[in-house]
């Protein structure tokens, strides 16, 4: 899937995407990171599926567009902190879901 999400340019179309409606700041970028992993939850039966097979290639291709690599040695200007949203976000989510679960069956077991 990740393949397939790189080769089309699918996540450079989508990460550009992101950039130009809350690229101003940093904070922006990670909210729309957020909220695209909330819209792909219900439909991606893995957190690992979508983190690391459709959301990562998101995430590097909007590192490498501020000039943000391993390689050049820069990757702590935005890279870093992009790749720490990509790993805590799933986590929450996952954890969110949990939480509704179990007020949905304390919710049940009172009437």
């Amino acid at each position: 899937m990740a393949r397939g999400v790189i080769k089309t340019g699918l996540g450079e179309h989508l990460a550009y995407h992101f950039i130009s409606i809350l690229g101003k700041k940093t904070l922006g970028i990670a909210y729309s990171i957020a909220f695209c992993e909330t819209i792909l939850a219900p439909v991606t039966p893995s957190n690992t599926a979508r983190a690391g097979a459709i959301i990562n290639p998101i995430v590097q291709v909007i590192a490498r567009s501020f000039k943000s690599t391993p390689e050049d040695g820069t990757q702590n200007k935005i890279g870093t902190y992009l790749s720490l949203v990509n790993y805590q976000e799933p986590i929450l989510f996952h954890q969110l879901c949990l939480l509704q679960l179990q007020l949905q069956i304390l919710w049940w077991l009172i009437l």
